[in-house]
């Protein structure tokens, strides 16, 4: 499992949630390892937190710094029998329409730290696709930009965002 920008590490709990789901219904997994990738010191200490109240026993490794994620995607080696699942966040304070309502005094947008993150996030998705195809699965969080050019641009790089209502979270349930 990899960890992006989460803050303070609830879509792995909500991804852990979903596991042990499929343990209910007599579906194994093993979680091999767990690796964090989390700029704010901040959401580190509450995730890791929140990993001890969940008693997350998988080992985690806590990498600091999101700009080396495409160097890590060069880098790791996973068994060839093994899913690849990508949870992230998103480091959007510079493009969220609440940002940009708190009229604060920075610059906005995807190429507005911390928010130009998701360029590295997005090259390294690029190269684990590529080692390893359909063995990768990512779960990304796609915030609802302050203004169009943004929207377009994580449209085209992270998925066009799906809202999944009610009705359609009860059918896939009922078939799952």
């Amino acid at each position: 499992i990899i960890s992006l920008c989460d803050g303070t590490g609830l879509p792995l709990y909500a991804l852990q949630l979903a596991i042990n789901h499929l343990k209910e219904r007599n579906i194994h997994y093993h979680i091999l390892h767990t690796f964090t990738f989390e700029n704010d010191p901040i959401c580190n200490k509450l995730a890791h937190k929140l990993r001890q109240c969940i008693n997350y026993t998988n080992g985690t490794t806590e990498i600091a710094d999101v700009k080396t994620f495409p160097d890590f995607c060069q880098a790791i080696n996973i068994p060839h029998n093994t899913l690849i699942i990508a949870l992230s966040g998103f480091p959007c304070t510079r493009i969220s329409k609440g940002a940009q309502m708190a009229q604060r005094n920075y610059d906005y947008g995807l190429h507005a730290p911390p928010s130009n993150l998701w360029w590295y996030i997005r090259n390294g998705y690029g190269i684990l696709q590529q080692k390893f195809g359909v063995r990768l699965i990512t779960f990304n969080e796609n915030v609802i930009p302050a203004n169009t050019i943004d929207k377009n641009q994580l449209d085209i790089t992270a998925g066009y965002a799906h809202i999944m209502t009610t009705l359609q979270h009860d059918a896939a349930m009922t078939h799952a």
